[in-house]
């Protein structure tokens, strides 16, 4: 069986998207395989040995159950690559849009776009010393002092636009809090506020500029702040007919959008609110103009994006790598622990035995684990002890997963 297995494939030839989850799976796949090939990998103290009923699990599972425990456990901890996928991914779909948006680094994003982008995405080791340097010397200076963010900005220069999206994957998530915390001062009302008061928040040659005189100086005349909300409660696309019949959470953004319109009116600009579609339009002088919004699943990347994008397809995970690798270290740590013994060792012993078999692996890794036919052969005759192979699983399936399994943990045998 064919599996698609992104950390078999060769990164430098990985899109921007693929690249995000490379680092953090490539790091969960080598801790699996740990567990999967060392017994001291993990190992449980006697008050969660008897607090879990490991020593009394019947003795036909204590080994399994151990097992699962040990991998599930670990994996449960790890946190890494996790929090900011969905927001990585949507970022990936543009190359002007960036995450965690703070107002000192605008500057930076403007004139240094694609660094600011990549160091974002990928982190500060995927930029050069040349590049850090560059952003370390931008000599536009943040005198604010308040530095307000935003969980994702994308300029459309062309335009003279920017748009901002503060980000909820699900109607409910956080909360009460997380909908006001987007209204509150520290989100759209704070940089609303700065917008209209013209505080000044950074110096360039000797001569400060508000936030507002700044995106003048780049050229932009509209910006949009956005929230979005990707999902409802039961997993599909948000609307705002699913966000109304959420008990609660609709009605704390209602209560948000009428205190920004009755702030916008105390300033005494032209200001069009439809509370109704939650949308806010104030006008500011030379024509500048602040639309905030409510927008919900679909509609989202048109607003981040100005383009229509599948978001099923655009946060859709494609590789097996997880599930399957997961799965494969229960079982094979559950051998390990019952025989001291297992299939990917014995995997590791043959393949340091025998010269063929390296240069048919190393054909597989160098084609991204696409093409299993050089291995057929050998999967088919490889000598296992039967009780290696769960039995719910094929002698072939089993010894090709776990080639995958030695081949993606990037053994060098």
């Amino acid at each position: 069986m064919h599996r698609n297995i992104l950390t078999i494939k060769n990164h430098g030839n990985l899109s921007d998207d693929d690249r995000l989850l490379y680092e953090p799976y490539r790091d969960l796949v080598e801790e699996l395989y740990e567990f999967a090939t060392k017994p001291e990998a993990k190992s449980f103290d006697i008050v969660t040995r008897e607090f879990s009923g490991m020593n009394n699990a019947d003795s036909r599972v204590r080994h399994y159950y151990e097992a699962l425990m040990g991998v599930t456990s670990y994996f449960q901890a790890s946190k890494g690559g996790r929090g900011k996928y969905i927001e990585k991914k949507l970022a990936s779909a543009s190359d002007k849009c960036a995450l965690d948006c703070k107002l000192s680094d605008l500057p930076k994003l403007f004139l240094h776009t694609d660094l600011v982008r990549n160091q974002k995405l990928f982190g500060q080791d995927h930029l050069t010393a040349e590049e850090r340097e560059t952003l370390r010397l931008c000599d536009w200076d943040f005198i604010g002092s308040e530095d307000h963010t935003t969980d994702l900005c994308n300029l459309f220069l062309d335009e003279g636009t920017l748009s901002f999206l503060e980000l909820k994957n699900r109607i409910d998530s956080g909360g009460v809090s997380a909908r006001r915390e987007i209204f509150h001062d520290k989100k759209f009302k704070g940089i609303l506020a700065l917008l209209i008061d013209g505080t000044p928040l950074y110096r360039w040659q000797g001569q400060e500029y508000s936030l507002l005189n700044f995106y003048k100086h780049f050229g932009i005349k509209k910006i949009t702040l956005s929230a979005g909300i990707l999902f409802d409660s039961d997993g599909a696309m948000a609307t705002l007919e699913s966000d109304r019949s959420t008990m609660g959470f609709y009605s704390v953004s209602k209560d948000g959008f009428r205190d920004l319109h009755a702030f916008v009116q105390q300033k005494g600009l032209a200001v069009v609110y439809n509370e109704d579609t939650l949308t806010l339009q104030v006008q500011l002088p030379n024509d500048f103009e602040i639309h905030i919004q409510s927008v919900y699943g679909k509609d989202i990347p048109r607003h981040l994006f100005h383009k229509e994008v599948d978001i099923n397809l655009l946060i859709k995970n494609k590789f097996d790598d997880l599930w399957l690798f997961q799965l494969l270290a229960i079982d094979e740590r559950h051998a390990l622990l019952k025989h001291g013994a297992n299939t990917l060792l014995r995997l590791q012993q043959e393949m340091k035995a025998n010269h063929l078999l390296r240069q048919n692996i190393n054909q597989f890794i160098n084609e991204d684990g696409q093409n299993t036919k050089p291995l057929g052969p050998f999967v088919s005759s490889f000598p296992l002890d039967e009780n290696f192979i769960p039995s719910n699983r094929t002698q072939k399936e089993y010894v090709m997963d776990n080639l995958y399994f030695i081949s993606a943990a990037g053994q060098d045998i």
